[in-house]
């Protein structure tokens, strides 16, 4: 399957020696280049990473919070205004070790489906 020109967003892709990240990194050594990572953490460490490794990439980076519906929809909207459109979702975004069950449920899975729901609306 070709993926070079479909367009990505990736979902928990801003944290330095992450799977997202990784997951990123491997659809830019294989020529894709419509990629949008959302995260709720200063993606620096992730666009250094990735300027450093592919400088002729483009990636957009969004500030999303999964537990923020607006906040995930802005981020789509905005994705579809410079791409045109997205084909393919990942989700990587979770929390651990959280002593908060409520916070786990609205990170891992309801964030999930708020973004799933997003991209096939």
């Amino acid at each position: 399957m070709n993926f070079e020109e479909q367009s990505f967003v990736v979902v928990g892709g801003g944290r330095e020696k992450s799977m997202g990240l990784a997951f990123v990194k491997d659809l830019l050594a294989i020529g894709v280049q419509k990629i949008a990572i959302f995260d709720v953490i200063d993606p620096s460490a992730a666009i250094d990473a990735i300027e450093t490794s592919f400088p002729k990439a483009t990636a957009l980076f969004h500030r999303v919070d999964v537990r923020n519906r607006s906040e995930i929809e802005t981020a789509f909207k905005q994705v579809v205004n410079v791409f045109g459109y997205v084909d393919v979702l990942v989700n990587f975004v979770d929390i651990i070790n959280e002593p908060k069950i409520e916070d786990v449920l609205h990170i891992n899975l309801f964030g999930t489906i708020y973004t799933t729901m997003t991209a096939i609306g």
